[in-house]
Protein backbone atom coordinates (compact mmCIF):
# COMPACT_ATOMS: atom_id res chain seq x y z
CA UNK A 1 0.00 0.00 0.00
CA UNK A 2 1.01 3.58 -0.54
CA UNK A 3 2.34 5.48 2.42
CA UNK A 4 0.26 8.35 3.79
CA UNK A 5 1.89 11.64 4.69
CA UNK A 6 0.54 14.16 7.14
CA UNK A 7 1.97 17.65 6.82
CA UNK A 8 1.00 20.92 8.49
CA UNK A 9 -0.75 23.11 5.94
CA UNK A 10 -0.32 26.85 5.86
CA UNK A 11 -3.78 28.15 4.98
CA UNK A 12 -4.88 31.79 5.07
CA UNK A 13 -6.50 32.79 8.35
CA UNK A 14 -8.40 35.83 7.06
CA UNK A 15 -12.19 35.84 6.80
CA UNK A 16 -13.17 33.91 3.68
CA UNK A 17 -16.48 33.55 1.85
CA UNK A 18 -18.29 30.27 2.47
CA UNK A 19 -18.66 27.96 -0.52
CA UNK A 20 -22.17 27.29 -1.72
CA UNK A 21 -22.10 23.58 -2.62
CA UNK A 22 -19.42 22.16 -0.38
CA UNK A 23 -19.55 20.61 3.03
CA UNK A 24 -16.93 19.88 5.67
CA UNK A 25 -15.20 16.57 5.06
CA UNK A 26 -15.08 13.61 7.43
CA UNK A 27 -12.06 13.62 9.75
CA UNK A 28 -8.58 12.71 8.54
CA UNK A 29 -8.69 9.49 10.56
CA UNK A 30 -12.03 8.41 9.04
CA UNK A 31 -10.81 9.01 5.50
CA UNK A 32 -7.36 7.47 6.08
CA UNK A 33 -9.01 4.31 7.35
CA UNK A 34 -10.57 3.74 3.92
CA UNK A 35 -8.31 5.56 1.44
CA UNK A 36 -4.65 6.16 0.66
CA UNK A 37 -3.35 8.88 -1.65
CA UNK A 38 -0.37 9.00 -3.99
CA UNK A 39 0.71 12.67 -4.31
CA UNK A 40 2.67 12.02 -7.53
CA UNK A 41 -0.09 10.37 -9.58
CA UNK A 42 -3.03 11.87 -7.71
CA UNK A 43 -4.69 8.46 -7.32
CA UNK A 44 -6.93 7.65 -4.37
CA UNK A 45 -7.02 3.92 -3.67
CA UNK A 46 -9.06 1.79 -1.30
CA UNK A 47 -7.15 0.49 1.75
CA UNK A 48 -9.55 -2.41 2.23
CA UNK A 49 -12.30 -4.21 0.34
CA UNK A 50 -15.49 -2.24 0.00
CA UNK A 51 -18.71 -4.00 -0.98
CA UNK A 52 -18.71 -6.45 -3.84
CA UNK A 53 -17.06 -4.41 -6.59
CA UNK A 54 -14.30 -2.36 -4.88
CA UNK A 55 -11.25 -4.26 -3.72
CA UNK A 56 -8.25 -3.07 -1.73
CA UNK A 57 -5.82 -1.35 -4.12
CA UNK A 58 -8.51 -0.34 -6.65
CA UNK A 59 -8.78 3.32 -7.66
CA UNK A 60 -11.57 4.88 -5.62
CA UNK A 61 -14.56 6.70 -7.05
CA UNK A 62 -16.01 7.42 -10.47
CA UNK A 63 -15.72 10.34 -12.85
CA UNK A 64 -18.91 12.40 -13.04
CA UNK A 65 -19.95 12.63 -16.73
CA UNK A 66 -21.34 16.17 -16.38
CA UNK A 67 -18.52 17.85 -14.42
CA UNK A 68 -15.47 15.69 -15.16
CA UNK A 69 -14.48 15.51 -11.48
CA UNK A 70 -13.73 12.17 -9.78
CA UNK A 71 -16.09 11.64 -6.84
CA UNK A 72 -15.84 9.10 -4.03
CA UNK A 73 -18.70 7.82 -1.89
CA UNK A 74 -17.63 7.53 1.73
CA UNK A 75 -20.11 5.92 4.10
CA UNK A 76 -23.34 7.78 3.53
CA UNK A 77 -25.16 8.76 0.36
CA UNK A 78 -23.13 11.90 -0.39
CA UNK A 79 -20.23 11.73 -2.83
CA UNK A 80 -17.12 13.80 -2.12
CA UNK A 81 -14.84 15.29 -4.78
CA UNK A 82 -11.57 13.36 -4.93
CA UNK A 83 -9.38 16.48 -5.05
CA UNK A 84 -10.74 17.58 -1.66
CA UNK A 85 -9.99 14.15 -0.19
CA UNK A 86 -6.51 14.27 -1.73
CA UNK A 87 -5.88 17.60 0.00
CA UNK A 88 -7.12 16.22 3.32
CA UNK A 89 -4.96 13.09 3.09
CA UNK A 90 -1.83 14.99 2.05
CA UNK A 91 -1.99 17.98 4.40
CA UNK A 92 -4.13 16.52 7.19
CA UNK A 93 -6.62 19.40 7.18
CA UNK A 94 -9.97 19.99 5.53
CA UNK A 95 -9.69 22.82 2.99
CA UNK A 96 -13.23 24.03 3.85
CA UNK A 97 -14.29 26.86 3.41
CA UNK A 98 -11.66 27.22 0.67
CA UNK A 99 -12.04 25.50 -2.69
CA UNK A 100 -9.39 23.34 -4.33
CA UNK A 101 -8.25 24.60 -7.72
CA UNK A 102 -6.69 22.46 -10.46
CA UNK A 103 -3.85 24.72 -11.64
CA UNK A 104 -3.65 23.21 -15.14
CA UNK A 105 -7.45 23.10 -15.54
CA UNK A 106 -7.46 19.28 -15.91
CA UNK A 107 -10.16 18.10 -13.50
CA UNK A 108 -8.84 14.54 -13.48
CA UNK A 109 -5.27 15.55 -12.49
CA UNK A 110 -5.32 15.31 -8.69
CA UNK A 111 -1.54 15.28 -8.19
CA UNK A 112 -0.72 17.47 -5.19
CA UNK A 113 1.51 19.74 -7.30
CA UNK A 114 -1.54 20.59 -9.42
CA UNK A 115 -3.81 21.48 -6.49
CA UNK A 116 -4.03 24.70 -4.49
CA UNK A 117 -6.46 26.05 -1.89
CA UNK A 118 -8.18 29.20 -3.17
CA UNK A 119 -11.21 31.38 -2.53
CA UNK A 120 -14.27 31.12 -4.77
CA UNK A 121 -13.33 34.28 -6.70
CA UNK A 122 -9.74 33.08 -7.25
CA UNK A 123 -11.08 29.77 -8.54
CA UNK A 124 -13.37 31.61 -10.97
CA UNK A 125 -10.37 33.48 -12.40
CA UNK A 126 -8.94 30.15 -13.54
CA UNK A 127 -12.03 29.16 -15.56
CA UNK A 128 -11.97 28.19 -19.20
CA UNK A 129 -13.85 30.10 -21.89
CA UNK A 130 -17.63 29.65 -21.51
CA UNK A 131 -19.39 27.53 -24.13
CA UNK A 132 -21.89 30.29 -24.92
CA UNK A 133 -19.16 32.90 -25.56
CA UNK A 134 -19.72 34.58 -28.94
CA UNK A 135 -16.60 36.78 -29.18
CA UNK A 136 -14.07 33.97 -28.74
CA UNK A 137 -12.33 35.90 -25.94
CA UNK A 138 -12.82 36.14 -22.18
CA UNK A 139 -14.27 39.42 -20.93
CA UNK A 140 -15.08 40.72 -24.44
CA UNK A 141 -18.63 41.53 -25.59
CA UNK A 142 -20.12 43.11 -28.71
CA UNK A 143 -22.34 46.11 -27.85
CA UNK A 144 -23.88 48.17 -30.66
CA UNK A 145 -21.19 47.20 -33.16
CA UNK A 146 -18.23 47.95 -30.87
CA UNK A 147 -16.27 45.62 -28.63
CA UNK A 148 -16.47 46.14 -24.86
CA UNK A 149 -13.81 44.74 -22.51
CA UNK A 150 -14.90 44.13 -18.89
CA UNK A 151 -13.06 42.64 -15.94
CA UNK A 152 -14.73 41.57 -12.69
CA UNK A 153 -13.09 42.45 -9.39
CA UNK A 154 -14.61 41.64 -5.98
CA UNK A 155 -18.03 41.07 -7.56
CA UNK A 156 -18.03 44.38 -9.43
CA UNK A 157 -17.68 44.67 -13.21
CA UNK A 158 -15.13 47.26 -14.29
CA UNK A 159 -15.11 48.59 -17.84
CA UNK A 160 -11.69 48.59 -19.45
CA UNK A 161 -12.85 50.30 -22.62
CA UNK A 162 -14.61 50.11 -25.99
CA UNK A 163 -12.64 49.00 -29.04
CA UNK A 164 -13.08 48.69 -32.81
CA UNK A 165 -12.00 45.04 -32.97
CA UNK A 166 -12.44 42.05 -30.70
CA UNK A 167 -8.67 41.46 -30.78
CA UNK A 168 -7.95 44.96 -29.38
CA UNK A 169 -10.50 44.43 -26.62
CA UNK A 170 -9.03 41.00 -25.83
CA UNK A 171 -5.51 42.44 -25.59
CA UNK A 172 -6.75 45.13 -23.18
CA UNK A 173 -8.61 42.50 -21.11
CA UNK A 174 -5.49 40.28 -20.94
CA UNK A 175 -3.35 43.17 -19.69
CA UNK A 176 -5.89 44.21 -17.03
CA UNK A 177 -6.71 40.65 -15.93
CA UNK A 178 -3.08 39.50 -15.66
CA UNK A 179 -2.20 42.57 -13.58
CA UNK A 180 -5.21 42.10 -11.31
CA UNK A 181 -5.23 38.31 -10.93
CA UNK A 182 -1.53 37.49 -10.73
CA UNK A 183 -0.97 33.73 -10.29
CA UNK A 184 -4.64 33.02 -10.92
CA UNK A 185 -4.71 34.59 -14.37
CA UNK A 186 -5.73 32.27 -17.20
CA UNK A 187 -6.21 33.32 -20.79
Amino acid sequence: MLELRRVNAQLPTTALPVMTKSYPLPTYEEVAEWLCYCPVTGDLRWNKDRWYNAKAGDIAGTICPTTGYRRVRLGGKRKVQAHRLAWLLHYGVDPYPLEIDHIDGDRSNNAIGNLRAVTRSQNQFNRQLNQNNTSGFKGVYCVKGRWLALVTHEGQRQTIGRFDTAEEAAAAWRAAASAQRGLFYRD
